[in-house]
């Protein structure tokens, strides 16, 4: 399923789920085929769309999908499609959406739901108790700014990739609230010098908020 199956066509039909929408927004969205099924389930990873209803028209038509390449099969694959939806306007394909901490949770499906869709598996509690032993490290990135602003607080939040061999990549700051780029940047370079336990399947990726106070 190296080609795309979400084409133009099928983008035109999503315009009917566009009539309601106030605001526009994007959302991400997982594919997922399963042996012998000719029709994808459907399920939403990442949202910015707050309408629900809009959320769950675009997953009924994308769930109506049939492909000869991949119905029937014999095995099970899965595909990633980002989404731009502007009120009564076409929906359109995006690439690299920077998704914000901000980002609507309501119409997005449950981690349960969604835990068959990962591209990796790595449990949770695995992954906060390797960076809770190196958070020294975070702090001494934070100490550095302290000496300039006794002050300083505020949260770093820092997004990457745990590679199937556990090392970090892709390692880039995707907030900061603290006005001193220095601690954000250490942040960063600290993140990805971690090596974590291999992921059970696949790269895994992760949005890792750090908070930092003088206390």
């Amino acid at each position: 399923m190296a080609k795309s199956l979400v084409d133009d066509v099928l983008l035109a039909g999503l315009v009917a789920c566009t009539k309601t929408l106030e605001d526009p927004g994007e959302l991400g969205i997982a594919l997922v085929f399963k042996k012998n099924s000719p029709s994808p389930s459907v399920y939403v990873t990442e949202s910015t769309v707050h309408e629900c209803r809009v959320v769950e028209c675009v997953k009924d038509h994308l769930a109506q999908l049939r492909s000869s390449s991949v119905a029937p099969t014999t095995t099970s694959g899965m595909q990633h499609v980002e989404l731009a939806l502007v009120p009564r306007e076409r929906v359109k394909r995006v690439k690299g959406v920077v998704w914000s901490f901000e980002k609507s949770q309501s119409c997005t499906d449950a981690d349960a739901e969604l835990a068959e869709v990962r591209t990796g598996r790595l449990p949770a509690e695995q992954i906060q108790g390797v960076i809770r032993v190196k958070y020294p490290e975070f702090r001494k990135c934070y100490e550095l700014g302290l000496a300039s602003n006794a002050e300083l607080s505020g949260r770093v939040g820092i997004r990457f990739v745990i590679e199937r061999d556990g090392q970090v990549s892709n390692s880039y700051i995707q907030e900061n609230d603290i006005p001193d780029c220095r601690v954000a940047q250490c942040v960063r370079d600290q993140m990805t010098k971690i090596v974590f336990p291999k992921p059970e399947k696949g790269r895994v990726k992760v949005l890792y908020p750090i908070q930092f106070s003088p206390d």
